[in-house]
């Protein structure tokens, strides 16, 4: 089977194939969280029950697939922690970069037998000369608290990770109930993952959920904090924010700005999700409601910045869908590549012969000569059915997109409910 696109012009992208788990179960929400990098990519089923005969429920697992030659995609691999325990939801936030791979597992128990309940971990995989991928590494915070969902959100880039706990406990004495915080980690020349820096927002508040959200790119990394209060005297509520931070010379990362959308209101949920690639980031907005006049209800948008020659990133566009309606969410989930960029709609009403109500659909951004971003492409499945949430997570990377529909109904007629997928488009 394979997926369509709708183009808005020239075609920027077609459709390849659908990747489903190869020992797919009811609900275990396979293509929650997906990542691409070059011929490989990977899929998180944060639901998945482990071990053998699946004792360990929801413990999670993590697919990875390679691009054969002749363009065909294949499972490679099935990831599981080697610690797994039921709940870690192992596979809830997953990126990959080259021979690395990271997963988070943010229910995983941390400290000395396993007694912080909670405080989460991020795992890295390492594919070796012989195509094989093994755990190299479990990262843990160095202030490790119980409840910090450490692993939530994870990203990969080179030799730098990133790895969010939204509701860690921040400022001195840990007094800031769940403001957030994210963690980077930098692969050294032996090979060992060693922490570098805990960031935390420089304005931080109680429930700020810093760390929602987090990406990174080279020296930069960006942080999202989609229920910080904006505005003058922080009277926006959850209005939401993004932070960028760089790493200088010496090897400290500092925070170097903090993004708001122009457009601010009350429970925007900007920084809901976020991306970054070289000297362009993408905010989304899961909330936000579109139009003129904001006439629909959490139609939703994405934000563009770019980074100028001083340092200073500039808000460059708003991105909203060309057929918004209510309810569409667009934005729930974002990711730039070069000249283009990708935004999910896990909500969209699609249409197969009548509306399909929560299909979902994600919208391909393309930076045109004059540097305004222009919507190409409205990709959906060709098998959507209700409620798949065909949109839930993207990535794009170079000449690929893989985009998450982790409601999908799986198996001959769809008779595994809630088991999930994930679509590759070239």
């Amino acid at each position: 089977m394979i997926a369509r696109f709708i183009p808005k012009s020239s075609p920027a992208v077609s459709a390849e194939i659908i990747l489903h788990a190869s020992d797919m179960q009811t609900e275990d929400f396979f293509g929650y969280s997906v990542s691409i990098s070059g011929n490989y990519a990977i899929v998180g089923s944060f639901y998945e029950d482990g071990g053998d005969s699946d004792p360990a429920l929801t413990a999670g697992a993590a697919y990875i697939f390679e691009r054969a030659s002749g363009g065909g995609w294949t499972q490679r691999v099935i990831l599981h922690a080697s610690d797994m325990q039921a709940n870690d939801n192992f596979g809830i936030s997953v990126s990959i970069s080259g021979d690395y791979a990271i997963v988070g597992a943010p229910g995983e128990d941390g400290g000395i037998g396993d007694l912080v309940s909670g405080a989460g971990a991020a795992y890295i995989f390492e594919r070796d000369s012989g195509g094989t991928w093994n755990q190299q590494t479990i990262l843990h915070a160095s202030d490790l608290q119980a409840n910090d969902s450490f692993g939530y959100s994870v990203a990969i880039s080179g030799n730098h990770a990133i790895v969010g706990a939204f509701t860690e406990n921040g400022g001195a004495g840990d007094h800031f109930s769940h403001a957030g915080a994210a963690y980077i980690f930098e692969r050294d020349s032996g090979g060992t993952w060693n922490q570098q820096a805990i960031l935390h927002a420089s304005d931080l508040q109680v429930n700020d959920y810093f760390g929602f959200s987090a990406a990174i790119s080279g020296d930069y990394a960006i942080v999202g904090a989609r229920l910080e209060d904006g505005g003058a005297g922080d009277l926006v509520t959850d209005a939401g924010a993004a932070y960028i931070f760089e790493k200088d010379s010496g090897g400290t990362w500092n925070q170097q700005q903090i993004l708001h959308a122009s457009d601010m209101q009350s429970t925007d949920w900007f920084g809901y999700s976020v991306a970054i690639s070289g000297s362009y980031a993408v905010v989304g907005a899961q909330y936000e409601d579109g139009g003129n006049g904001d006439p629909f209800q959490c139609a939703s948008a994405a934000y563009i910045f770019e980074r100028d020659s001083g340092g200073t990133w500039n808000q460059q566009q708003i991105l909203h869908a060309s057929d918004m309606q209510a309810f569409d969410y667009f934005g729930t989930a974002v990711s730039i590549s070069g000249n283009r960029a990708i935004v999910g709609a896990c909500s969209k009403e699609g249409v197969s012969g009548g509306p399909v109500s929560r299909a979902g659909a994600a919208y391909v951004f393309e930076r045109d000569s004059g540097g305004a971003w222009m919507e190409r492409t409205i990709l959906q499945a060709s098998d959507m059915q209700a409620d798949d949430f065909f949109g839930d997570s993207v990535c794009i990377s170079e000449n690929y997109i893989i985009v998450g529909a982790d409601f999908e109904d799986g198996g001959d007629s769809g008779t595994v409910s809630n088991t999930g997928a994930a679509y590759i488009f070239e």
